[in-house]
């Protein structure tokens, strides 16, 4: 038997950082059923063509927050994050992101997040 799923209006994908103030970069961000995905790495706070610092203790992370309810790539977000997963490639990041997307877009059964 299949669990039910999130009813799903959109998954957006926006290429805009959404969760930290520094410049990365690599970043994603995702809205899904009214949270917001957003993975960042690649700080680098001296400049382009200096070397990266870490966000958190990784190079990447990802991090997922309630959405401030709009459905445009400009989201916002509100309150503490729900789940952060870090990385130590942009591979991992990518793979991590879209897999954070999956996990937020899952059955509800439990909706153990």
């Amino acid at each position: 038997m299949t669990k039910p799923r999130r009813p799903v209006s959109k998954i957006r994908h926006c290429g805009a950082q959404h969760h930290f103030v520094g410049d990365c970069r690599f970043h994603l961000s995702t809205l899904v059923n009214g949270y917001v995905v957003s993975t960042v790495g690649e700080w680098q706070p001296d400049g382009p063509g200096t070397d990266y610092v870490t966000v958190g203790v990784q190079l990447y992370e990802t991090m997922v927050f309630r959405g401030d309810g709009s459905e445009e790539c400009g989201f916002g977000w509100s309150g503490p994050e729900l789940a952060v997963r870090r990385y130590v490639t942009a591979v991992e990041a990518n793979a991590g992101h879209f897999a954070m997307v999956d996990k937020w877009n899952a059955p509800i059964e439990g909706d153990d997040q």
